[in-house]
């Protein structure tokens, strides 16, 4: 894939901060993440995610005027149908776990998302020479254990938060949320 693999402009990248707000709210405010019912969504979300996915990592051809609606930089039109693909088909498999079941780690991070967004600008920046000789010179499965190991490593500022910042100043908090249902 050509383009500005080095650079992304966070005040594009914001719409999808302010949309994971907003659906984060009216989660939390109506109890459900039922916004998209249909098992006819979930398809055609599971399709146009598929084809975007082949697309984007070249196994099907597109015309090279068509690489730059996957751009990073000003989060381009398919990242776009991509992002909001995925959210419905998140938001599908949501339904089918029941609530008070919860996602822990999920939850976990998110009581600090504040630092755990923070972290992963720095990682993002920090990480990606690695990233890139990784995609470059190791198999898909060490690449799939490299995105792993950095998703799971977005619990190192949740974990140094609860457990140095506030612990330090006697205001431990859970490592869950309480249940507000």
């Amino acid at each position: 894939m050509r383009g500005s693999d080095g650079y992304f402009n966070p005040l594009s990248w914001q719409l999808l901060w302010v949309a994971g707000l907003y659906f984060g709210y009216v989660h939390k405010t109506q109890k459900k993440v039922d916004f998209f019912k249909g098992n006819s969504q979930f398809l055609v979300a599971l399709g146009i995610a598929l084809v975007l996915l082949l697309a984007r990592h070249a196994v099907i051809d597109l015309p090279d005027e068509m690489h730059h609606y996957f751009g990073k930089a000003n989060l381009g039109l398919l990242r776009i149908v991509n992002v909001a693909a995925q959210l419905v088909i998140l938001f599908s498999l949501l339904r089918v776990i029941p609530r008070n079941s919860g996602l822990p780690w999920l939850s976990f991070i998110g009581t600090y998302s504040i630092q755990v967004f923070t972290f992963h600008i720095v990682i993002i920046y920090l990480l990606k020479p690695v990233g890139r000789f990784v995609a470059l010179n190791f198999s898909t499965t060490a690449q799939a254990l490299y995105i792993i190991a950095v998703v799971a490593s977005l619990s190192l500022p949740a974990l140094f938060y609860q457990r140095f910042v506030a612990g330090k100043a006697g205001t431990l908090v859970p490592d869950a949320p309480p249940d507000r249902s």
